[in-house]
């Protein structure tokens, strides 16, 4: 299950603040780095854990949607140790000031535990929507300034323009 939206990173700083409030939230991402080459490839994973949206810096660092990606996950399961599960997060937001690329918010199937707190984000996602179109939400302050934005972008700035979304 999926929520796309095209927002401003303002708005969406703003709704999930109102989210982790309402349901204890913090944030976990990671990466992978190559630790060694020879005589074979190790790599090793890096965790880093956030308290509050207001410490992330989800402002786009390339003009693809993938380009960063955040697991939101209850406070208690991280001082359980609990298995890492929650709702997916990949911010969207505005490139080089004349693109907004989307986000996404996403969550497994089996993920019982977080199929309320995902079916509230996605009633805050709408309540800070302007419309809807082909299944993505825009917000009310990336619908306002449409016209300053070149192109929504769906994929990347690479892609041909019939692959983003029409927004009028």
């Amino acid at each position: 299950m999926g929520i796309r939206f095209f927002m401003e990173e303002e708005e969406q700083y703003e709704l999930l603040k109102k989210f982790e409030q309402a349901y204890d939230i913090m944030y976990h991402t990671s990466t992978v780095e190559l630790v060694q080459t020879t005589p074979t490839e190790l790599y090793q994973r890096k965790h880093w854990w956030f308290n509050s949206v207001t410490e992330l810096n989800i402002y786009p660092t390339s003009c693809s949607h993938m380009y960063k990606a955040f697991l939101m996950m209850h406070k208690r399961d991280y001082l359980n140790n609990a298995e890492l599960k929650g709702i997916s997060y990949l911010p969207g937001g505005v490139w080089q000031g004349k693109y907004i690329i989307h986000g996404e918010f996403y969550i497994d199937n089996n993920n019982a535990d977080m199929r309320e707190p995902f079916k509230e984000l996605r009633k805050m996602v709408r309540e800070i929507s302007a419309k809807q179109i082909n299944g993505y939400y825009i917000g009310k302050e990336a619908y306002k300034n449409k016209d300053k934005y070149e192109r929504f972008i769906l994929i990347e700035e690479a892609s041909p323009r019939e692959y983003d979304l029409p927004v009028e």
